[in-house]
């Protein structure tokens, strides 16, 4: 039995211990104050350069939902090993009783990396902490809205103070009403971080974070934590519109073990700070073979490259704000879904689908009725460039036979990105991380994924077959995945099984991306699951393979009524 966590609760303790310590031993916890500040101040990157990706690398033994991670008998070392895979900043768990970390840490850390930039991560309760936090080293300082959602004016008056000791907040919200609550704020000095926990349950919800994202205008650098278990997921940060990822428990299960400290000449001192991978550090050995994988003393270079990948492809990001300026205006509790019209294999019809759809489809397996061939995509192309802007995206559908296909036409600019079948359902279940020095990428099957598209970090998103899902109990991960059970074939969607499903699995709620004999005879049905995107192919068809205009018009009608 998966455990059930308050996060509210643990959250109320965790303060309420902090205070009592304070009140005990002041705000300094009983260490001792530097009487001055000799360590030199660093700004986060971040606040100057938003093109370049933004690593925090976390130095942290415990939390509430892992329990112990690991020991850390040399904090420093750790560190260094971040600095040296290129971090950007490194953030250390201050909190003593359920984290095990402490100021001390900090200041560690901070001495033996001055250059470095330190964010401390802890519970800040009183606007005091600015001072403490300034004299023992920090650079940035984490500040949780959920703890003054009921006294924003304290919440202001700590926001203040950090920047009166120039310390860089890092302004951490789970939800949108606590980004409401801090919209109208200066954060021109600051950096938004959006925690992919939600603080009731302590589960993991990458997609409604990046939805979050898309609330937030892009000239303020968000950063991605919590939840970052492969490069997969940090270039999907990448790839929907964040500036960076804080990554803390799994670089420290991976990292923090005494044969991967390097064994190098060089010193990281005050006068030799460098954020570039050592030279003992090895690279991809083969970017072609099945086999490629990353050596795990290149743990967060590849972490960072795949996020530089992921900010070039912003597939993700242009769907997410498409979805939210959909639903800006409502005032329903429903959204309305995106659309992807799929199977146009008629010229005629493609036209038409522009005037509705957020997505086009287009099947590149040959044994489909609906196949199309690169001559039809150019003919089709030429149409889509004499429209404005606000284009659907063009997604090709592939299968196993036909990757390297779908690969071509996306190096040639003929669609936007995949839609690929034939993933395994495991790929949306949470599974163990692979322990493998030699196969590096993540939880399974992520890294054979990987090693089939030729570990190219294609614009793409799976299509799984939802029915070998249902009986999933715990574990199950957020990706964007279509949930299909037809693959075309016009087999409806089984509504009462889903809707089932998703009320043992909230983090579904909203997120859902459903493909399956979608039509105007079922669409009212369909949107009692408030899904976030919806596929239709065969509801649009006179016959099989045979698109109807009548059919997309009477279709996208009844959508707009429905809202």
């Amino acid at each position: 039995m998966q455990q059930q966590f308050n996060g509210i609760e643990i959250l109320t303790q965790i303060c309420e211990t902090k205070k009592r310590k304070m009140q005990e031993k002041g705000v300094s916890l009983g260490y001792d104050l530097p009487h001055n500040r000799t360590l030199p101040l660093i700004s986060p990157t971040l606040l100057k350069d938003k093109t370049t990706p933004f690593i925090i690398a976390e130095v942290k033994r415990k939390s509430p939902t892992k329990g112990h991670i690991s020991t850390i008998t040399e904090p420093t070392k750790l560190a260094q090993l971040y600095i040296e895979q290129g971090a950007n900043t490194i953030s250390v768990l201050c909190e003593e009783d359920y984290f095990q970390g402490s100021l001390k840490d900090l200041h560690a850390i901070k001495t033996a990396f001055p250059h470095a930039c330190i964010l401390r991560k802890d519970f800040i309760l009183h606007k005091d902490e600015a001072r403490v936090s300034y004299l023992f080293g920090a650079d940035m300082v984490l500040l949780i809205v959920a703890l003054f959602v009921d006294d924003m004016e304290s919440f202001d008056i700590i926001y203040k103070e950090l920047l009166a000791y120039n310390l860089t907040p890092l302004i951490e919200i789970h939800a949108l009403h606590e980004w409401n609550l801090i919209k109208e704020l200066n954060l021109q000095r600051a950096i938004v971080g959006i925690n992919t926990r939600n603080l009731k349950t302590f589960q993991i919800n990458k997609m409604e974070a990046m939805k979050l994202r898309a609330h937030i205008p892009k000239h303020i650098p968000v950063i991605f934590e919590s939840g970052i278990q492969s490069e997969y997921d940090s270039f999907m940060a990448g790839s929907s519109g964040f500036q960076g990822i804080l990554c803390g428990s799994f670089l420290v299960e991976q990292l923090d073990k005494e044969y991967v400290y390097p064994k190098t000449n060089k010193h990281l001192d005050s006068n030799n700070y460098t954020t570039e991978p050592s030279i003992h550090q090895t690279m991809l050995k083969d970017q072609d073979s099945s086999n490629a994988a990353i050596s795990q003393n290149n743990i967060i270079h590849g972490l960072k490259e795949a996020f530089n990948i992921g900010m070039n492809k912003t597939i993700i990001a242009t769907l997410l704000q498409r979805f939210y300026a959909k639903n800006s205006s409502t005032k329903k509790k429903s959204y309305k879904p995106l659309v992807k019209v799929c199977g146009i294999n008629d010229i005629a019809f493609l036209q038409e689908s522009l005037k509705y759809a957020d997505l086009l489809g287009f099947i590149l397996t040959s044994r489909s009725v609906r196949y199309v061939d690169m001559i039809f995509l150019q003919e089709a192309q030429k149409i889509y460039h004499a429209h404005a802007d606000s284009m659907p995206l063009r997604v090709g559908v592939v299968t196993n036979e036909c990757i390297e296909i779908g690969i071509k036409y996306l190096e040639q600019g003929l669609i936007d990105c995949l839609q690929f079948h034939d993933v395994p359902t495991s790929f949306c279940i949470e599974s163990a991380i692979a322990k493998d020095t030699h196969s590096f990428y993540g939880p399974y099957p992520l890294h054979t994924l990987y090693a089939k598209l030729n570990t190219k970090f294609l614009s793409f998103y799976p299509s799984i077959n939802y029915k070998e899902l249902l009986h999933v109990e715990q574990g199950l991960q957020t990706h964007f995945a279509l949930w299909d059970s037809s693959a075309g074939g016009g087999c409806d969607v089984d509504i009462a099984a889903i809707q089932e499903f998703i009320t043992k699995h909230k983090v579904l709620q909203g997120n859902l991306w459903l493909a399956g004999g979608i039509s105007t005879k079922n669409l009212q049905n369909i949107l009692t699951l408030q899904p976030m995107l919806i596929d239709i192919c065969s509801g649009f068809e006179s016959s099989r393979g045979k698109k109807n205009i009548s059919a997309l018009k009477e279709f996208f009608t009844l959508l707009d009524n429905l809202f």
